[in-house]
């Protein structure tokens, strides 16, 4: 007979077609494991909760590679999304002078071109600034990553963390 007091923290309904994670229960993942969400209309490394909403969390992350250039993503969420905190972390040695990073709103700079010179592969380094005055990326707007390399190495990884309003 069944322990009557025993009640999973997470569960499948009785059709199978949703996970619960019930009050007290957690859901882990594991290391090489991701939570996607196809809700968010395919945008590469963008992950988040189901339907958009205001209040919702976002992140976006770009890849940038060792070339002078820039990476685009369109919010289309419905809503503006309002950038929260941006950071860097380098992934292929050491940047060189004249190397630097620097986020967008289309055009416009959202933060400083945060300088790249010295900063070692795997070192996590935050923006000092984003302008208030520009860190909301209108629904159809564009955040742009660029990258300015003098050397060979402006490799890394831009992490930008926002909320839709």
């Amino acid at each position: 007979m069944a322990d009557a007091s025993f009640v999973p923290g997470v569960y499948k309904t009785d059709g199978g077609d949703k996970l619960v994670v019930a009050s007290g229960g957690t859901l882990t993942i594991e290391a090489g494991g991701v939570l996607e969400n196809a809700n968010l209309g395919g945008a590469v490394g963008v992950r988040g909760g189901d339907t958009p909403a205001a209040g919702h969390v976002r992140a976006v992350k770009f890849d940038m590679d060792n070339t002078a250039g820039s990476v685009t993503w369109t919010n289309a969420s419905g809503y503006a999304f309002h950038i929260l905190t941006a950071r860097v972390l380098k992934t292929d040695g050491n940047g060189t002078a004249g190397d630097s990073v620097q986020l967008k709103n289309a055009t416009n700079a959202i933060t400083e071109a945060l300088t790249l010179n010295g900063v070692n592969d795997t070192t996590l380094t935050a923006f000092a600034t984003i302008d208030d005055s520009k860190n909301a990326i209108a629904d159809g707007g564009t955040l742009v990553c660029t990258t300015v390399a003098d050397g060979d190495h402006c490799e890394c990884e831009v992490s930008v963390v926002g909320m839709l309003v």
